[in-house]
């Protein structure tokens, strides 16, 4: 039981760290975005595989605007993500805020 329970939390640790470095690539992928906002605040939900390449595969994006929709697909669409421990054809969802400056 011990040795399991071991097992699952070093799980969780690596899960939370994928998670953490996919976040923070496709924050770098979006780069600058200021010219696609039309208010302040604008939220999206992105839902993305990864493929055996290791290129994000965006599903799809939910939001109101278009232009963010586009934006996003076009910024992450098939764009190397080159993280360890990442789970292959594993459907992720992210959501997004983005504010203006």
């Amino acid at each position: 039981m011990t040795v399991f329970s071991t097992f699952s939390n070093n799980d969780d640790k690596t899960k939370e760290e994928v998670n953490s470095k996919l976040r923070n690539k496709i924050e770098h992928l979006l780069g600058d975005y200021q010219d696609v906002l039309s208010k302040n605040v604008e939220k999206a939900s992105i839902k993305f595989i990864i493929n055996r390449q290791g290129e994000i595969i965006v599903l799809s994006v939910n939001t109101s605007k278009d232009n963010l929709a586009s934006f996003i697909k076009s910024k992450l669409n098939y764009k190397v993500a080159s993280i360890k421990n990442v789970k292959f054809l594993k459907t992720y969802t992210l959501p997004v805020k983005f504010v203006k400056e």
